[in-house]
């Protein structure tokens, strides 16, 4: 797996590629935490639409436990962008988000995630 990260203004992109494997799954969101600290964002936008490989239920319940825990969020939303193929685990990741008390939403496409940072 690859993630290139930039700048974009207020907005910190991490664009990831490749193949997710079990074992880098713990690693992807301590390197995230790690991008967040370094930039200092007020969103973060994640492309995801290239990436091979997606966490499962038991993962996504997890990881948004582990993030709402977080005392270094600093930024104000996470919007993702994903492949609509994944419908179902977005659907479920959006609502464990909100209900965990996270900004994170997901979109289809990089304009309308650009837009929601917006609202």
């Amino acid at each position: 797996m690859k993630i290139d990260v930039k700048m974009n203004g207020n907005i910190l992109v991490l664009t990831s590629s490749g193949n997710l494997m079990d074992s880098e799954k713990k690693q992807f969101l301590e390197d995230f935490f790690s991008f967040v600290r370094e930039n200092n964002p007020r969103y973060v936008l994640i492309d995801s639409r290239k990436l091979e490989g997606r966490f499962s239920i038991g993962d996504i319940f997890f990881q948004v436990k582990d993030i709402s825990l977080r005392t270094d969020r600093t930024y104000e939303k996470v919007a993702i962008v994903e492949r609509q193929e994944f419908h179902e685990k977005i659907e479920f990741y959006r609502v464990a988000a909100w209900n965990a008390g996270l900004r994170l939403n997901f979109f289809y496409d990089y304009d309308s995630a650009l837009d929601w940072f917006k609202t």
